[in-house]
């Protein structure tokens, strides 16, 4: 088996590592971005729904405490347990980077799990708010139906930029409404 860059050359060994550090903080942010849907499903499964299901909200309303406090709490602490842990799962990753020296990519391993701490807190705050009105599971699969769809219209959009759809104006204009 033989591969080869340009004209037939096989590529050099600086070539070669780049690309496998390329490839590992790829999927890392792929497992950081995993796991941060997870616990965004956890968290927001759990966080209101227990208190409803359990009674204990009942006893929270009888003091004066609104509504809207109540909420605004359980959604800041929420965040706090998503940040703390998915901050903690990205100090991992860098340090698992640090094997691989100083590649000049660390840098978009912190801007991904920033882009994936915000993506998994929009998704939670829609598990919680779903689970208010129906079960968690429902509400969950609801989220997770939610963030397939989001996702299909995102990389169908990064196809329209580049591109891959030709000009064609109907298209494109679905595509950018649908993103």
């Amino acid at each position: 088996m033989s591969f080869g860059g340009p004209n037939g050359t096989a590529p050099s060994q600086a070539q070669l590592d780049r690309f496998l550090a390329l490839s590992f903080v790829n999927n890392i942010i792929g497992a950081v971005g995993l796991f941060s849907l997870l616990i965004a499903f956890a968290i927001g499964m759990t966080v209101i729904y227990h208190d409803l299901e359990s009674g204990s909200a009942v006893a929270i309303f009888s003091k004066p405490l609104s509504r809207f406090a109540f909420a605004v709490g359980k959604f800041a602490a929420a965040v706090a347990a998503m940040v703390a842990i998915v901050g903690v799962l990205g100090l991992e990753a860098r340090l698992l980077m640090l094997l691989y020296g100083n590649t000049g990519i660390e840098g978009a391993l912190w801007i991904q799990t920033v882009a994936q701490v915000a993506n998994a807190i929009t998704l939670m705050l829609l598990v919680m708010a779903l689970s208010t009105w129906m079960n968690n599971i429902v509400a969950a699969i609801v989220a997770f139906i939610y963030n397939a769809v989001a996702g299909i219209a995102v990389a169908l959009y990064d196809e329209m930029v580049a591109v891959a759809f030709g000009d064609k104006g109907v298209l494109k204009a679905g595509f950018t409404d649908l993103y």
